[in-house]
């Protein structure tokens, strides 16, 4: 979950400096940018966190179940 979120921050920070840098200056790319849903789609990974968790957490509940599960220390 932590990686998707460091992910998810890295992205929205590549896409904020690309369409700053070079997207914005370009009639042909911005034109393809809106095309393609702009900076509205910047946000999706941070909508996936409470999927990835409640995801996570219920296969972590069925693995625990499972027979034969032995938790080892690290």
């Amino acid at each position: 979950m932590i990686a998707l979120v460091i992910a998810s921050t890295l992205h929205t920070a590549f896409a904020i400096a690309l369409y700053m840098a070079v997207i914005r200056h370009d009639p042909v790319k911005l034109y393809m940018f809106q095309l393609t849903g702009g900076l509205g789609e910047i946000g999706f990974p941070f909508i996936l966190l409470p999927i990835v968790f409640v995801v996570g957490s219920i296969g972590g509940a069925i693995g625990k179940s499972l027979p034969g599960h032995r938790a080892t220390a690290a």
